[in-house]
């Protein structure tokens, strides 16, 4: 026999019965407590890591909009200790960029957080597609400068494996 079958109403309506589930299932402070604690646990990124963050903004959104259903409305407060843990599960470097990105004093919102961490994906899925394309070796030198062919050191440079394969070639000629 199934749970449905032993739930009984003092009418036997579509209606009654439905109202008897869900005063037996539904119980809104459970789930409110469910969805806060998933949040909370997202686990801390420690690298740049886009699919990670991508995981953190679609699970905290996914969560917010459970608890928007069960009218638990956001509001200023609830957004900045949102924002405030959700950046202390970000990556060190993500960190420093969201703060360099803020241009007032004022709390930054919540969207506004969401919408710097949809676009810092963005950059790091570009970056990680150029990495992949093209292989990179840092190079730096030490007070060299371009003039006769040489590379200045003034700066560091990055040199992809093609074109130190070129120079090496060209240095055999």
């Amino acid at each position: 026999m199934n749970d449905a079958s032993l739930i009984q109403s003092d009418q036997d309506s579509f209606e009654s019965l439905m109202d008897a589930l869900r005063n037996c299932y539904e119980n809104k402070r459970a789930l409110v407590d469910i969805h806060i604690s998933e949040m909370l646990s997202v686990p801390k990124i420690e690298s740049e890591n886009p699919a990670q963050l991508r995981f953190l903004i679609d699970t905290v959104r996914s969560h917010l909009r459970s608890l928007k259903n069960l009218k638990m409305d956001s509001n200023v407060l609830s957004d900045a200790i949102l924002l405030h843990m959700l950046n202390s599960k970000i990556d060190k470097e993500s960190q420093r960029l969201f703060q360099l990105n803020l241009k007032t004093t004022e709390v930054p919102s919540l969207r506004d957080f969401f919408s710097f961490l949809e676009t810092r994906c963005i950059q790091l899925e570009s970056v990680r597609k150029a990495d992949s394309g093209t292989k990179s070796i840092p190079i730096s030198y030490k007070n060299a400068s371009f003039a006769n062919g040489k590379v200045s050191t003034r700066s560091k440079t990055f040199l992809s494996k093609h074109e130190k394969k070129n120079d090496a070639w060209n240095a055999t000629r």
